[in-house]
């Protein structure tokens, strides 16, 4: 999830991907893919994501994810 704003109950924009288990692997995800949610709901007509104005980024684990795992992450840019 990346943030274009410092607000405690802004828009956030994400885009989900799925780790392959015990593989090391590069995930890239375009700017352009990114869905505005709110709460976990789509939002329609938000304003497009701004790559200049990133507040915020955090990582969700979700999908019933159950008991352990590891998630290794070495870098993280925008480009």
């Amino acid at each position: 999830r990346l943030f274009n704003s410092a607000t405690f109950d802004s828009v956030a924009y994400e885009q989900s991907f799925r780790p392959l288990t015990g593989i090391w692997q590069e995930v890239a995800v375009p700017f352009e893919l990114l869905s505005a949610v709110w709460r976990g709901r789509a939002v329609a007509n938000s304003l497009k994501f701004r790559k200049d104005q990133i507040c915020a980024l955090g990582l969700m684990i979700s999908e019933n994810q159950i008991g352990e795992f590891e998630l290794l992450i070495d870098w993280i840019r925008a480009c």
